[in-house]
């Protein structure tokens, strides 16, 4: 079969050749007349925003039919140099030798060769398939795989990266993390508290003793002859390792929402919120005392201690970077995009990889790193829908907390809350912002930012998304359509057209032409047209998208028209 399509190639291409009148010498000269190209590598430049870099290429080999393209890397990917796609939830990652165990969803265990850490390489088949593999722990050559309420399954790694005597220790509850310490293992339970092993008498493979705890642990570590044990809402708990079987609670450390994540380095406890990390010095292992805080993360997953640096996978921001090398926490904290929702690191030689849930595995050079640095966070009291910045204020709106002020330049107390209602969007029209609720549109005047002034209140109003277009309002909702909307200076604008059918959630709308996207109905184009919604035209995506199509948001850039389609742009 190979030898017949090598044929039908070559012959192929010996007609393609003839019919452009070309010999094989012709051929060969065309190939040889290619210039050969050099480029000589540069080193990487850093500007701030809005800074100019001017560049200086050297190398060989061009002239006036060469063009360059540079690529602008903003979000460090360059630091990227090896990749691995793989599909699923990936949990967590654990290497003996040159092989790394991978945890996934259902997938199990997945075996990688990194004696090439550059090129990992899958070998053989995955093991405890269609099990729930959340976290690994290794202790010599036993690996012990927390599997939710499949219990803790334990194998001893063989030549390879083989699973030997593999055996089951029932839990009875989800099994999420665990902890060898001596001849006993510490599985965290879920609402099943701490559950304790003894490794030397498996034989009824029973826990020796439980530990009940009032919240869910997720978590266990280990300092001296201490256990620290992660309990969401109820903190960090403190036990004391003696001679006893059972661990006696000496202490606790207060979450202000929600442990979820720690990791002990250096002598100090990292304990991670829902928004938060904070550092604890251990002088006192029983009365950790705080050192610094930082508040810098919307949905953080895990601690990761590898070397100076704490890693933190969070599933919206990609991967957080913090330098311990100064053993103190910073006020600033940098962000590496991994291109989805990190899971996992671990250092692989010079080399650290990064468990991305259905992506991957991401091979970064730790020495290339040049990650978006955060160097302070405004908060909301619930999600951030939208804002505008005027002068040294920005302006918020949110599910929760509603229409809110804060200044910019840290003035003592300037934060305030300038409408209670829980808002949608918020538009900025010259010296006015207008925002959007269930209890309609309201018009403020923001001539001086820190006094916002009411000047209309449109209870009548009520939408979704809110566009502005001269003396018309667009308004898009799912349930009611696009309805268009003419001004009166300050009065209650009056409702002129509305196209009704159209579950629309956002809308554009500028000299006259007005742009909706939704569910179903992906974009739709109109032209205002004598108080009037005319029909132009209804973007169509080429199948198997306008299919399933759902435009979730757009932007018009001069006379492009980008569209956020759920899972495309």
């Amino acid at each position: 079969m190979t030898r017949t399509l090598i044929i039908v190639l070559g012959g192929v291409l010996f007609f393609y050749l003839f019919a452009l009148s070309w010999t094989a010498a012709d051929f060969s000269a065309y190939l040889a007349d290619r210039p050969s190209l050099t480029l000589e590598k540069q080193d990487s430049h850093q500007a701030a925003l809005n800074e100019s870099v001017t560049l200086e290429l050297q190398g060989t080999g061009f002239d006036d039919d060469t063009r360059i393209m540079l690529h602008m890397d903003v979000n460090n990917r360059s630091a990227e140099v090896g990749f691995l796609p793989l599909d699923g939830g990936l949990y967590d990652m654990e290497i003996v030798d040159d092989v790394l165990f991978l945890a996934g969803w259902k997938a199990g265990i997945r075996k990688i060769d990194v004696s090439d850490p550059r090129n990992p390489r899958i070998i053989g088949l995955p093991s405890l398939t269609f099990t729930p593999v959340l976290d690994i722990e290794r202790n010599g050559d036993f690996l012990y795989f927390s599997c939710g309420k499949q219990g803790v399954k334990i194998a001893r790694v063989g030549a390879g990266g083989k699973l030997h005597n593999l055996k089951t220790l029932p839990t009875w509850y989800a099994a999420v993390s665990s902890k060898v310490v001596g001849k006993h293992l510490f599985v965290a339970g879920g609402t099943g508290g701490l559950l304790i092993y003894d490794l030397e008498s498996l034989a009824d493979k029973k826990p020796i003793a439980r530990l009940a705890t009032k919240h869910p642990l997720m978590e266990v570590d280990i300092y001296g002859d201490y256990l620290y044990l992660v309990t969401g809402r109820g903190g960090v708990l403190i036990y004391k390792v003696g001679d006893s079987v059972v661990p006696t609670l000496v202490g606790r450390q207060v979450a202000e929402k929600s442990a979820k994540s720690i990791t002990i380095a250096d002598g100090s406890l990292y304990v991670l919120e829902r928004g938060k990390i904070s550092q604890y010095s251990l002088a006192d292992p029983v009365n950790p005392q705080l050192v610094a805080e930082q508040r810098h993360f919307y949905s953080p997953h895990r601690l990761h201690h590898v070397g100076d640096k704490i890693y933190i996978s969070d599933l919206h921001s990609g991967l957080g970077l913090i330098d311990n090398s100064k053993k103190k926490l910073p006020d600033n904290v940098d962000f590496l995009n991994v291109g989805g929702n990190s899971r996992a690191v671990i250092p692989v030689g010079d080399l650290l990889y990064a468990a991305v849930t259905k992506v991957g595995l991401r091979v970064l050079d730790p020495a290339a790193i040049l990650p978006r640095q955060v160097v302070d966070s405004i908060y909301t009291v619930g999600d951030l829908e939208s804002f505008k910045i005027v002068g040294d204020y920005i302006y918020t709106v949110d599910n929760n907390g509603g229409f809110q002020l804060q200044s910019l330049s840290g003035a003592a107390g300037m934060r305030k809350t300038v409408d209670p209602k829980p808002a949608r969007t918020l538009t900025k029209v010259d010296s006015f912002l207008i925002t959007n609720s269930d209890s309609g549109i309201m018009v403020f005047d923001v001539s001086m930012p820190a006094k916002p002034e009411l000047v209309a209140n449109w209870a009548q109003l009520k939408a979704s998304h809110v566009a502005i277009d001269g003396d018309y309002l667009v308004l898009a909702d799912m349930q009611a359509g696009l309805m268009l909307a003419k001004k009166h200076g300050f009065d209650p604008p009056e409702i002129v057209d509305q196209v009704r059918g159209v579950r629309a959630q956002r809308v554009f709308a500028e000299n006259g032409l007005v742009v909706s996207a939704g569910e179903v109905d992906g974009v739709r184009l109109y032209r205002i047209e004598d108080d009037r919604l005319a029909f132009l035209s209804r973007v169509k995506l080429p199948y198997p998208l306008d299919k399933f199509s759902g435009a979730q948001n757009l932007r018009v850039v001069g006379k492009t028209l980008f569209v956020a389609n759920k899972k495309c742009l």
